[in-house]
């Protein structure tokens, strides 16, 4: 027996072993195939990560081909099997870390590693499939190199800019809060010392999310280490080797990760008892993008909810808020405090997104209709405007739920992720696949592993917007607005079902224990 265990272990060490080599692999397929991709927006311009592929042809000795090579997307097709490959080997190293013994034996050091290696290729990606770090770019470079607001003057009035072509928002002010614009003008004023060109801007961002992308994994490692997770391996692992997140920070260096970050700082100061620092770092997270505000308000609901004494509790929530006004009231000093400054990220432009929220396709594509819900419809309507407020209605109502939920850290965690994964999936009226990050770095801290396997799986339906729209691309126009309108059912349907079902399934168990105990208590007094 002792001998068949022995090579059980051996075989799941083994199994780990090979599986980030195949996720390094993975990624390579990906750099390969971004090559030939047709919805990047700034291979022809990053002249550095360009010369990556044409110093591998003469490598091998084919500098005589074009750049990119015709047959990379077409024949090939590197994308497809790349993601199946990086998918498959990741949920591979999940279950070897939750029911194999490697699980206990595996050093974060090593995990940290890994990580870093699987990124490399996505890393120096010449093409990106966001043009997100453009603008942030470009609103980092208005105040160092035109030294104007980026809350109130926008790249448009400076056409010469090297950016200029590369943003997609022109005409747009920052809709990023101030603690981000003041870490892109750090990493703008960094790039102008060196002289960097657009390549270089574009590598140090995506490094800088990279960096951390991996901060993040190690935090989440020490939260469950504290909390005496023995699979805290596991837990760090769904968000650190996550192919959506390796390939939405290193590849395409979105600011998810620095939010992510402190959002995961705050709950590590949280565990320890240290609220002003827990406080400061749920700002610097709101502060980079407002969506994840209801969070911070679950954490101050944390507080109140701990103290035994009412006007403890009122004194607790108080005091985080009052952080929360001071480190924002620092945060926005360099740019005014004028209105126009402070309320200029919540006039920005809508993303103009591959797809919308599961809700938007069941009121507008579907048969269903909103309208033809007799009471339903006449309170809320059925128009674009009805649909947003519908969303944050519906939001509210989640959130004021988590509130009531939050009277432990645990439960106030368990309630982020769910308010994370009920918005980008439901909630929002826009939706891009990098928004599925934030689910599933909270999913691991959550006491849920219904909400943490759907949040897994949504991570990987996710890339049916990646391959369909690439095909639709290289099809005809009438199947891409088909693939862009359409598929949302099969992008977050998956996910919300399994949700449902485990939710159900435990709502089953705890009637039976409830009918149980009460047939037993019967039994007894009879």
């Amino acid at each position: 027996m002792l001998m068949k265990e022995n090579k059980i272990r051996k075989l799941s060490s083994i199994l780990f072993h090979l599986t980030w080599p195949v996720m390094a692999i993975s990624a390579v397929g990906v750099f390969i195939a971004m090559h030939r991709n047709l919805f990047g927006p700034s291979g022809e311009n990053m002249f550095l990560l360009r010369n990556t592929w044409e110093w591998l042809a003469h490598l091998v000795g084919r500098t005589g081909e074009s750049y990119p090579p015709e047959d990379l997307w077409s024949a090939s097709n590197f994308l497809k099997p790349s993601i199946l490959a990086f998918c498959g080997s990741y949920l591979l190293a999940l279950f070897l870390l939750c029911y194999g013994n490697i699980g206990e034996k595996v050093r974060l050091r090593t995990m940290i590693i890994i990580g870093a290696i699987v990124a490399v290729p996505l890393l120096i990606m010449p093409n990106i499939w966001s043009s997100d770090v453009f603008d942030y770019i470009v609103y980092g470079r208005l105040p160092i190199v035109y030294h104007a607001n980026p809350y109130i003057t926008a790249i448009g009035e400076y056409p010469s800019d090297p950016f200029f072509n590369m943003t997609c928002w022109k005409a747009s002010v920052s809709v990023y809060g101030p603690a981000w614009s003041l870490l892109s003008i750090i990493f703008v004023t960094f790039c102008e010392l060196v002289g960097a060109g657009p390549a270089f801007y574009v590598f140090f961002f995506k490094l800088a999310a990279l960096v951390s992308h991996l901060a993040s994994g190690a935090l989440i490692w020490h939260i469950l280490k504290r909390a005496d997770v023995k699979t805290h391996a596991f837990g760090t692992a769904v968000y650190l080797f996550n192919p959506l997140t390796l390939i939405e920070f290193a590849g395409n260096g979105h600011n998810e990760a620095f939010m992510i970050t402190m959002l995961i700082l705050g709950i590590f100061f949280a565990q320890r008892n240290r609220w002003v620092g827990a406080s400061v770092a749920f700002t610097m997270a709101v502060q980079t993008k407002f969506y994840v505000l209801p969070m911070f308000c679950l954490y101050v609901c944390y507080l109140w909810w701990r103290e035994p004494e009412l006007r403890a509790s009122w004194r607790a929530a108080f005091s985080a808020v009052a952080v929360f006004v001071a480190v924002s009231f620092i945060l926005y000093l360099p740019f005014g405090l004028s209105p126009t400054t402070i309320l200029a990220p919540f006039y920005g432009v809508a993303a103009q997104s591959m797809t919308k929220s599961l809700a938007e396709y069941f009121m507008y594509k579907s048969i269903f209709k909103l309208e033809h819900i007799p009471i339903i419809g006449r309170l809320f309507g059925g128009s674009q405007a009805d649909m947003q407020r519908l969303a944050l209605e519906a939001t509210f109502v989640v959130c004021v739920f988590c509130a009531a939920h939050a009277r432990s850290l645990s439960r106030a965690v368990t309630g982020m992720a769910f308010f994370a994964f009920f918005w980008t999936t439901i909630g929002a009226t826009w939706f891009m696949p990098w928004y599925l990050t934030v689910p599933l770095a909270l999913a691991p801290l959550s006491g849920s592993r219904s909400l943490g396997f759907a949040s897994v799986l949504a991570s990987m339906t996710v890339f049916i917007i990646y391959l369909l729209e690439g095909w639709s691309y290289a099809s005809t126009p009438e199947a891409h607005n088909f693939m862009v309108s359409y598929f949302q059912p099969f992008v977050f349907g998956p996910p919300i079902a399994v949700l449902l079902a485990s939710v159900g399934v435990d709502a089953g168990r705890l009637l039976w224990r409830i009918c149980t105990l009460r047939r037993e208590e019967w039994a007894r007094s009879n």
